[in-house]
């Protein structure tokens, strides 16, 4: 009998510690859940897409140079500017997560229409969020000549692109970005390469 006693009155201490406990949480304010901005200034870093998107509503141009060889006959080539290549991006925002887009490279001739979704939002707080993490995928054409003599189906110019881009914003001067993808080309080269990486 008396081991029952105690055993009932260890398992009543649990429960009315368990209590307390929820009675202390009433009083603790929640901290404001805060969103995480520009972790990047802009859609884009270099040649790589960021987590960021235009605002609802906003319509984005950018024009992006990558320039040619700078030692190779560096007058001739006007300092790697005559060999340069180009693109051409327009961006729309459908909402403040949702883009939309088009663009074209010098490179290849490439055309692309592309969508981004912003998945997960970086925010602190209640029930924070470590990372923001954005959707990205593209489907490319391929508008260059074939020099190989061989007659090709419109199919063969076309490629995928897919990306999760995961992108945290530790402090005002240091941002970090992971962009893992896969690429589907419907043509390659030679039998060898792999259609997908």
């Amino acid at each position: 009998m008396k081991y029952i006693f105690y055993v009932f009155s260890f398992l009543c201490s649990f429960s009315a510690q368990a209590q307390e406990d929820d009675l202390f949480d009433v009083f603790e304010e929640e901290k404001p859940r805060e969103l995480v901005y520009a972790t990047f200034k802009a859609t884009q870093l270099i040649n790589a897409s960021t987590n960021e998107t235009p605002g609802k509503g906003v319509l984005q141009f950018i024009m992006a140079h990558r320039f040619g060889s700078f030692n190779d006959d560096y007058l001739y080539n006007f300092f790697g500017l005559d060999n340069a290549q180009v693109r051409m991006q327009l961006d729309y925002g459908i909402t403040n997560r949702l883009n939309l887009g088009m663009g074209r490279s010098s490179f290849l001739k490439i055309a692309d229409g592309f969508v981004k979704y912003q998945l997960l939002k970086q925010h602190t707080g209640a029930k924070s969020v470590p990372v923001s993490i954005t959707l990205h995928s593209s489907t490319n054409y391929r508008n260059s000549r074939y020099t190989d003599g061989i007659d090709h189906a419109i199919s063969d110019r076309f490629s995928y692109m897919h990306q999760i881009i995961i992108a945290r914003k530790w402090n005002r001067k240091l941002s970090t970005l992971v962009s893992p993808s896969l690429v589907h080309f419907n043509m390659v080269p030679t039998s060898q390469d792999p259609n997908t990486s």
